[in-house]
């Protein structure tokens, strides 16, 4: 789930333990379905679009999309006030119906060619936008029916059923598709993904929510308070950057594995591997930043995935070895990840 800043609730409006605890119940609902829907189908467009002969530029248009996706939490920012938290989930997760839908009938009818590629790009960018306009009220949702003493405990129950779902699911997608799935292959998994993604809409309509403060500050204006400070300018600069490096890179892995023989299937297979690593990393890195604070640890995970390049000098070809430098590669990125 995004990691959108809550705005802040009016203090003197409290939940009862009892709609809490049936919300957080429920939250918990709403995010093992968004889970199911990224692996159903965010995860896999890259793939679909290769069955449908895209070529490397267009797999790339993909991650750019995926980010450019998530100014639909701007829209989603000015709507709340007028929809409310959970209405405005609620509305993203519907407006993303049609396109999610639409992407699955593509899917189903065996479309094939550049120009079924470029629809397909289209509908999962507009899912996208709408989707992640929906997003925006995650974290006041949260927030909102969890005590600051409850929200760990909250966030491990959800994270774990997460981890559990993202180690179990992609085994089961990847035997579905085998080594060399076509199109139509992926119409039912995208089916599941609008199905799940309505779920979780409906889900979220029963969940308590606190009311909003009154609107303050301008969204412009808030924005160049915080960037004037340096810290959180500099910070800014950071996460430009390595999202530019990410997408410009991490997408085209798939265009190398699979071309250097990695199965398809084997591919999404690396999905449990690198949450397997996340999963073993967690531990340590946390031990690290209670120890030594949060710098230290960045610089070492940034610095050793950056030390990661040279590998792709050495990619073998052809089963099983490919497969086990995936595997090697994906569950040391993981474990770098968590940190």
């Amino acid at each position: 789930m995004p990691d959108t800043p809550s705005n802040p609730a009016n203090p003197s409006h409290r939940l009862s333990p009892t709609a809490r605890r049936r919300s957080q119940s429920r939250l918990i609902g709403v995010a093992v379905s968004g889970s199911i829907s990224s692996a159903l189908l965010t995860s896999l467009v890259p793939l679909f679009l290769l069955s449908l002969n895209a070529s490397p530029f267009l797999i790339g248009l993909v991650a750019t999309s995926e980010y450019l996706q998530r100014m639909g939490r701007v829209v989603g920012l000015q709507l709340m006030h007028r929809t409310g938290k959970a209405g405005i989930f609620f509305w993203g997760r519907l407006y993303s119906f049609p396109a999610g839908l639409a992407l699955a009938l593509l899917a189903f009818y065996g479309a094939n060619g550049v120009w079924a590629a470029w629809i397909g790009l289209a509908l999962f960018s507009a899912r996208g936008l709408a989707y992640q306009a929906g997003n925006t009220a995650w974290w006041p949702l949260v927030q909102d029916n969890t005590a600051s003493s409850g929200l760990g405990a909250f966030l491990t129950r959800m994270r774990l059923q997460q981890r559990l779902l993202e180690l179990a699911l992609p085994i089961l997608i990847g035997w579905y598709l085998g080594s060399q799935p076509m199109a139509d292959d992926f119409g039912p998994l995208f089916a599941l993904a609008v199905f799940s993604t309505c779920g979780g809409a409906f889900l979220v309509r029963a969940v308590a929510e606190r009311p909003l403060s009154p609107p303050g500050e301008g969204l412009i204006h808030r924005l160049r308070q915080a960037l004037a400070t340096p810290p959180m300018r500099a910070y800014a600069l950071f996460v430009m950057a390595r999202t530019a490096v990410l997408a410009a890179t991490f997408p085209l892995w798939v265009v190398a594995l699979t071309d250097w023989g990695l199965p398809v299937s084997y591919f999404v297979w690396m999905t449990p591997v690198q949450a397997l690593g996340y999963v073993a990393g967690l531990h340590g890195w946390g031990r690290m930043v209670d120890r030594h604070g949060s710098r230290g640890p960045l610089t070492i995970t940034l610095l050793l995935q950056a030390a990661m390049a040279p590998a792709w000098l050495f990619l073998p070809t052809g089963l099983p070895w490919i497969a086990l430098w995936a595997g090697g590669v994906y569950l040391l990125w993981g474990a770098l990840d968590g940190g």
